[in-house]
């Protein structure tokens, strides 16, 4: 290899090597930054902790609020079940007991034959009452009727 070659090649691998350790210095400062464009998610999670800050001192206790409704002592189950004939609208309806307050209720049937028109507090808001006809053709079915009552402390 001649001289000129060899001085060729010497440049070329100080040039390749001196190209690949270079590094570009750029700063991102805030005019480089155009707002609204950085997001909590592009902050480092010791930012975000800087950015918290510390917990402030607790602030005082608020007003008492007002006393709830009073308690119940006991709920009763109290149910009625009657023979649906064929082909027959039948009420049933069963009162809570004296002292007590109805606070839900509902219907049960042995058959799908029996349907059930609707199913709610009694009008007298003491007990449930239900409406129920056999559509069937063969046999009379019962339809029970349930209320949930409860007697206040």
């Amino acid at each position: 290899m001649t001289g000129t070659l060899r001085l060729i090649a010497v440049a070329l691998v100080v040039a390749l090597v001196t190209a690949g350790s270079s590094t570009a210095a750029f700063i991102v400062t805030s005019r480089n930054i155009k707002n609204g464009t950085i997001q909590l998610v592009d902050i480092s999670p010791s930012a975000r902790a800087a950015l918290r800050g510390q917990r402030g001192p607790r602030g005082d206790a608020g007003a008492p609020g007002e006393r709830g409704p009073a308690g119940f002592s006991s709920v009763t189950q109290v149910s009625n079940l009657v023979s649906v004939p064929v082909h027959t609208d039948v009420s049933v309806s069963v009162p809570c007991p004296t002292g007590t307050k109805v606070v839900g209720g509902g219907f049960h049937s042995a058959s799908y034959e029996v349907l059930v028109h609707w199913s709610k507090p009694a009008s007298t808001g003491q007990g449930w009452e239900a409406i129920g006809y056999n559509s069937g053709s063969t046999f009379a079915w019962p339809l029970g009727v349930y209320a949930l009552c409860v007697s206040a402390n």
